[in-house]
């Protein structure tokens, strides 16, 4: 469907609340965001989630997944799921009594976080555990360039950096992006205004276009101190160390290197104009 007929098609769908569209996911791509398209789209993505977490669960089978309650509901019946899903109304009880005891004895284990405790003994549990398959994961796809896993931003996130890995990463985070930026524009009041990640979406209200500031003064900060410390740093003789305020030879020139060729620019396009 092309742009054009998105477009006719939503403005019918707009204009008659009754529209067959309504409620479904050909609706909710044309642009609706009536309840009903709405409702519709978030249970298309929860069963697309579902059935990649489904197909992830199948071909590894140390995925951290396993053995957790969202495993079973994916559609998984290994024995760990099972094994969750029938200890899943525990769970709640199990965290009620690790905040109720913080010397319980399963603070600090992959069950804990997996009940929801969130204190730093679990959260180290549950990063350990993380990163432990993280680590089998990101083996497995450097002693196999064919892997069916290369070109997901979870293999990117495992560590892994082949051309197709960082493309699937670099479009995952220009969609989150985009989405966040549309959600800036329409709300006012949206918590991430004022932030560098609000800035970085894309906005430019005066509290994004602060927060943007404040981060590159103190990214700054931190590479002068660098600079000023390590005299072979590689960022020596760049612009970024110049515009760090570094005071060595080589970032003095590289900032008069640029200003000259500024100038060049400048006179060349003087020179063009009518």
């Amino acid at each position: 469907m092309t742009s054009d007929t998105k477009a006719r098609v939503l403005a019918r769908m707009q204009a008659d609340p009754g529209h067959h569209r309504h409620g479904t996911l050909s609706g909710y791509s044309v642009g609706c965001r009536c309840e009903p398209c709405r409702q519709a789209g978030s249970e298309y993505r929860r069963a697309w989630r579902r059935r990649r977490l489904y197909e992830a669960l199948q071909s590894d089978p140390a995925h951290p997944k396993h053995g957790t309650t969202g495993g079973y509901n994916a559609g998984c019946r290994c024995e760990q799921c099972l094994a969750a899903e029938r200890g899943g109304h525990r769970r709640g009880t199990l965290l009620s009594v690790l905040q109720a005891d913080p010397n319980h004895p399963k603070h600090g284990t992959p069950s804990g976080y997996d009940a929801g405790c969130r204190c730093e003994p679990c959260r180290q549990a549950g990063s350990q555990r993380e990163r432990e398959y993280l680590e089998v994961r990101l083996a497995d796809l450097q002693a196999d360039p064919n892997h069916p896993a290369h070109g997901k931003t979870s293999s990117y996130k495992a560590g892994c950096r082949c051309e197709k890995c960082r493309e699937a990463s670099k479009n995952m985070r220009a969609r989150y992006r985009a989405r966040l930026y549309e959600a800036l524009k329409a709300d006012p009041a949206h918590p991430r205004h004022g932030t560098y990640t609000g800035y970085q979406a894309g906005c430019r209200c005066a509290r994004c276009f602060e927060a943007g500031n404040k981060q590159r003064a103190r990214v700054r900060e931190r590479l002068l101190e660098a600079l000023l410390e390590d005299p072979d740093h590689p960022r020596h003789g760049t612009l970024n160390g110049y515009e760090a305020g570094c005071p060595c030879d080589r970032c003095r020139r590289a900032g008069s290197e640029y200003r000259r060729a500024w100038r060049q620019r400048s006179r060349r396009g003087s020179r063009r104009a009518p």
